[in-house]
């Protein structure tokens, strides 16, 4: 996903913790929530930009054919994107398959691009969001559309259509049932090769959905997890709830630490989870929130900090002849980096125990230093990543996945694309690093 998209949901999502009652969406007030199973709501357009054929789109286009709905707001700052869409297109071409970007770009900025990027597959100019409200999104999300008219569902972890979801469809293997509990329940859903999607789409957070019904002080509530396997990170002015988080992942956030760089005495199982809440008498600012939730946790625990170096094993990252490209300004960034990370697991599910460098499949970090890209790596590894590369500046950084099956995968994958991609050097290796560390009062 690109930055200027991500920056622009990641304001629809803040909009709609802090200072709205009534949270609109990314498209406007949503009036319907259709769900997977329904049948699809039409394509409201003001203009076709491009089709498969010479005829005008109809309801009538839904059936034969699974449909993809990709709802991409902004085209012309996204070639890349393009030129992935249009391989994507041309990939199923000979199935059936069709393809539908809508887009609310301006028409002078979207006009002059596609005619030196055109488009393949269908092209709506929508520019009123009605599309989006109709399927019920508060932020962009792929949709699914069985050649029978009806939703299979929506894919709330890409707003850019996905192969192995598309195959899943073809194959009759996807589900919206989520599978049971691990360690067998994940096991299962793997060897059943099914896709997991959303059967409703996301809904954005309205102010106080997950307000602890707690009086206001300035003590932290902490309890066993109400619901271990479902957590979630819930902020407002004046309260912060964070559900079924491990203590060390909590005291990670608050320091905004990689939990890596955290050791806790052994007798706190780092295993169970747990809901932290505070209720605040009066809005606070976030750093004052983080040391009021982590004094919380130190005395619930009777645990105090110290920092030491201490020498770890580590990841460490060279670049003996880097390939980088230095990071392109947009009228959109922000302060702080933009990132997604892909960890193998089951297909359809998020991974995010610590892993070795093997795990990741593929990443993206834009307008970043090289430290960002190394926090923001090692943040789902086993292990601290040491910058050794002795580059200064902004850079973008995107490691592509060839889309192999896990099992197939050969033994050093990601560590030769890292090296072929970006020209950046990873191995094991021993340092000393600075390392919190928590000893018993």
């Amino acid at each position: 996903m690109t930055l200027r998209l991500l920056v622009l949901l990641l304001a629809v999502a803040a909009t709609s913790v802090f200072g709205q009652d009534d949270f609109p969406g990314f498209y406007g007030k949503i009036t319907s929530r259709p769900k997977a199973g329904d049948f699809a709501p039409d394509i409201t357009f003001t203009k076709v930009l491009h089709n498969e054929g010479a005829e005008s789109w109809s309801p009538a286009d839904f059936y034969g054919k699974v449909t993809v709905l990709g709802f991409l707001p902004y085209v012309s700052d996204n070639p890349a994107l393009v030129n992935q869409w249009n391989a994507l297109v041309e990939q199923f071409a000979e199935k059936q398959v069709q393809f539908a970007w809508i887009t609310r770009e301006k028409e002078s900025t979207l006009l002059p691009f596609l005619q030196e990027h055109p488009i393949k597959g269908w092209l709506f100019h929508d520019p009123n969001g009605g599309t989006g409200r109709s399927y019920g999104l508060e932020s962009p999300e792929t949709v699914i559309i069985g050649a029978d008219h009806r939703i299979v569902g929506f894919d709330r972890d890409s707003a850019f259509p996905n192969e192995r979801v598309v195959n899943a469809v073809l194959d009759d293997r996807i589900t919206t049932t989520p599978p049971k509990p691990p360690p067998e329940g994940l096991k299962a859903f793997s060897e059943s090769r099914r896709v997991l999607l959303s059967p409703e789409p996301q809904r954005m957070p309205q102010p106080g959905d997950h307000k602890p019904d707690f009086s206001p002080s300035y003590a932290v509530h902490i309890a066993l997890a109400h619901d271990p396997a479902n957590g979630g990170d819930y902020a407002g002015g004046d309260y912060w709830s964070l559900q079924g988080y491990t203590a060390k992942r909590l005291l990670a956030q608050m320091l905004d630490l990689n939990s890596n760089r955290i050791e806790l005495p052994a007798p706190i199982d780092t295993n169970t989870r747990y809901d932290f809440a505070i209720v605040l008498p009066r809005p606070e600012d976030e750093e004052t929130k983080r040391s009021l939730i982590r004094l919380g946790v130190e005395d619930y625990f009777h645990i105090t900090a110290t920092s030491e170096n201490r020498l770890r094993d580590v990841y460490v990252l060279t670049a003996p002849e880097p390939k980088l490209r230095a990071a392109t300004s947009d009228q959109f960034a922000s302060d702080g980096s933009i990132s997604t990370i892909e960890i193998s697991g089951p297909d359809g599910l998020r991974v995010r125990s610590p892993h070795n460098i093997e795990g990741i499949t593929s990443m993206m970090l834009q307008d970043s230093t090289v430290d960002q890209f190394c926090k923001m790596l090692e943040s789902d590894l086993d292990r601290p990543v040491v910058n050794e590369t002795k580059l200064d500046g902004k850079f973008d950084f995107e490691v592509k996945d060839p889309a192999i099956p896990a099992q197939q995968r050969p033994k050093g994958d990601f560590v030769q694309r890292l090296r072929d991609q970006l020209g950046l050097v990873i191995a094991p290796a021993q340092r000393y690093v600075e390392t919190t560390v928590y000893r018993l009062r």
